[in-house]
């Protein structure tokens, strides 16, 4: 894949993703039921190409902001801070159980110990992750078989 196409892929996909307050607000996370409901525009309960791309050119306009059909730096810097903004908003909403606008501790380890994959690392269930273990989910992550993004590439940091 070329470098442009990569960066067209990439944007592309920030673009279409780029909805994370609105999900927050319906409790869904980028890939929960809230994004396929946004995505499937035809309502058949599947995404075609075709949807997947409408959505991805709807994304690109509201960021084209000057018209231009480019998206110049401050462009996408400013996608990037309204998506940062929407997954602080997403994170309260799911993490703030008490609701009083701060994270505590017990509120992230709370959500940590719920989701933070142990079980999927330790595969032979022995209470701790061997260094094969991680290398075993670390290849399948990069193979997308357990990543949202699908098919990782590049060298992977630490063992």
């Amino acid at each position: 894949m070329t470098s442009k196409k990569l960066i067209v892929t990439g944007l592309a996909a920030v673009l279409v993703l780029g909805a994370p307050a609105a999900m927050a607000r319906e409790g869904h996370g980028p890939f929960g039921p809230g994004m396929f409901r946004l995505l499937d525009a035809d309502k058949d309960g599947n995404l075609s190409r075709e949807e997947m791309q409408a959505r991805a050119k709807e994304r690109f306009k509201e960021a084209d902001t000057d018209g231009d059909g480019f998206l110049g730096r401050e462009e996408v810097d400013a996608v990037a801070r309204q998506r940062a903004a929407g997954m602080v908003e997403f994170m309260f909403t799911r993490m703030d159980t008490d609701k009083d606008s701060k994270l505590s501790e017990a509120e992230l380890m709370a959500r940590a110990d719920d989701h933070d994959g142990f079980e999927r690392f330790d595969s032979n269930g022995d209470g701790t992750i061997s260094r094969e273990e991680f290398r075993e989910v670390r290849k399948k992550m990069r193979d997308g078989r357990h990543h949202p993004h699908g098919p990782r590439t590049g060298e992977e940091h630490g063992d």
